[in-house]
This record gives structure tokens, sequence and C-alpha cells, in this order.
């Protein structure tokens, strides 16, 4: 952990995909699964190949996040013209790859494609023990919330935004704030935690709030700000809250 301060807060908000929750067993899986529609003969082994090339695509789109992420149509768009090249990349045509793009964007609305990183629970039982008001400010779309609350993470959170659903996208600071708005705490007694430095842990930064870098597999080893590498270590990051 980058630095072992202690912030008094009176609530949580964590992002979603890569923070609390990951496909499982594995996105290459799912993409191979809608693939043999067409071709029996591809194989998860096929995506994972080509999978960094991708994930390339997609940071494309990470400058202009808080557009892409702002409604259900342009979520859309993003993941038929990033998902569509990773079909391409193990030799479909373009129509068979906006085709299968939005059967694989489909297939990822489903819970069962999702798992609860180990060390989500524990973290959650903690903060709601220390009456923490916790939230999921996300640029997801309108599926996550049922997706939390097959995989049984509902129970932990007093609500859930999406970007789809509020019409912009983090790192807009219109989002954090519309948490505020519902929640009523503070935004200096709010810590924002996620996997992504600009629309995460900047984002919440510009909105006046705390915020911590969830860097599980040290991407970001030159992080100059509040990081942890799992969840857990957020009991030592918060453990003077004051109620």
């Amino acid at each position: 952990m980058a630095k072992k301060e202690k912030i008094k807060v009176k609530a949580v908000y964590f992002d979603a995909g890569h923070t609390l929750l990951g496909t499982h067993p594995s996105l290459s899986k799912y993409a191979a699964e809608v693939a043999q529609g067409l071709r029996p003969e591809i194989k998860e082994e096929d995506f994972a190949r080509v999978s960094h090339l991708m994930e390339k695509r997609f940071r494309l789109y990470i400058s202009n996040q808080a557009f892409h992420w702002s409604s259900i149509e342009n979520i859309i768009k993003l993941w038929e013209d990033v998902y569509g090249y990773w079909m391409s990349l193990v030799g479909f045509n373009q129509q068979e790859s906006k085709l299968l793009a939005r059967s694989l964007y489909n297939r990822l609305g489903e819970a069962d494609c999702w798992r609860v990183y180990s060390d989500v629970k524990e973290t959650l039982d903690f903060l709601k023990e220390k009456q923490c008001c916790l939230g999921i400010v996300s640029n997801w779309d309108e599926r996550l919330g049922q997706i939390i609350e097959k995989i049984g993470l509902k129970k932990y959170f007093s609500f859930i935004i999406t970007s789809a659903q509020a019409g912009y996208g983090k790192p807009d600071k219109r989002l954090f704030e519309m948490a505020k708005r519902i929640s009523g705490v503070d935004e200096g007694l709010t810590l924002f935690v996620g996997d992504d430095p600009q629309a995460d842990f900047y984002g919440a930064i510009n909105a006046g709030m705390k915020a911590c870098l969830l860097d599980r597999g040290n991407k970001y080893p030159n992080f100059d700000g509040l990081k942890v590498k799992k969840l857990t270590e957020l009991k030592e990051v918060i453990g003077l809250v004051d109620y």
C-alpha cells in the first residue's frame, strides 16, 4: 500500500467492474461461446491469443470515456466496435463480427458471467459494521443492478448509479455529485474506490471526494496517490471512522 494514513469517512463508494466483480472464468470463454454459433471449431484460446489487441482497441476510448459511457446507445456502439474488432481478429467478416459483438454484449448481461473478488465481502462486512453508507458508481448500463443482486451484493449498498442511466460517465463530476445528493453525505467525508486512475481516482478528487486507487496487479507502480493492492487493506485506511 502506498500510504498508511487514516481517513475519517461516513460513506464509501465503489466502482463495479474490476473493483467488485470481474468476468469468470474469462472474457475469452464467453467470446468463444457466442462465436461457436457460427463456427463450432472456434476455441477460447483463439480469442485469448489476440485479447491484448482487443484491450488496446478498448484503450482508444479511454481519453473520452465520459462520453462513451453516457448512454445505452453509446455503450452498445463502444462494445460493438471493440468486440467486433476482436471477432474480426479470429477470422469473421464485418457483418458476422458486428452480430457476434452484440451477442457477446448481451451474454455479459447475465450474472453467471461474473464473480465477486475474494477480498470484497470481507471488506463490505467491515464497512457495514462501521456504519458506512455504501454505494456503487459505475460506468455501466442498467443491467448492473440485476447483476449485483444476483451475485449477492445488493444487501450492502444503499444505491447503485450507472452512467447510462445518469446520462454522463466518470470522470464527469456530475456522476459523483449525484451520489452525494442520494446519500446526503458531504463529499469531504466520502471515499471513492476504483481501479481506474482517471475515471475513479481523479474523477472523485475533482468532485471534492477522497479517493483510493485499487491496483491488484500493480499496473500503476509509480502512482503517487492513495493506493491499495486489495480491498481488505481499506481496513487500515479508514480505521478511524468517527460517527
